[in-house]
């Protein structure tokens, strides 16, 4: 008789275990949810960045002068002149070269020279935050013009 007492005890230990087990369980799930679910957020918002990231790598656009870097300089110089932008910042040393203007919309364009070997100058247009293609590649075009 005493070992089915303890049967029936150890049956109803079981049950009473085997409930709590699921009430931690169903509290540790909306524990879980509840801390992930504002995380979703943030990894969306982080998904948009890495786009903008994107973007604004991939909007500069990038091409090779074959001339000496002093004719780059000048070339760059007056063809910003007679576009009409006006000069923000401007920086020189033997082998690179950092021009940023601005617009009349306030649009910034950076224009970078870099030397290589041979007269070779590498050149980075970047017109705004994200780059328009069609608007670089007009200045790039002018460049080569003045050269």
């Amino acid at each position: 008789m005493r070992a089915c007492i303890q049967n029936v005890k150890c049956g109803r230990l079981r049950q009473i275990m085997n409930k709590r087990h699921m009430q931690k369980w169903w509290a540790s799930l909306l524990i879980l949810v509840g801390l992930t679910l504002p995380m979703t957020g943030c990894l969306v918002v982080a998904a948009g960045a890495g786009a903008g990231a994107y973007a604004f790598v991939r909007g500069g656009l990038e091409s090779h002068l074959n001339a000496p870097m002093v004719d780059c300089i000048e070339a760059v110089k007056e063809t910003m002149l007679q576009m009409g932008y006006v000069r923000v910042r401007e920086s020189s040393d033997a082998v690179t070269s950092r021009f940023v203007y601005r617009d009349a919309s306030d649009k910034k364009i950076e224009i970078k020279l870099d030397s290589k070997p041979r007269d070779l100058i590498a050149i980075r247009i970047r017109t705004g935050l994200i780059g328009d293609r069609e608007h670089s590649l007009l200045i790039l075009n002018t460049i080569h013009t003045n050269l």
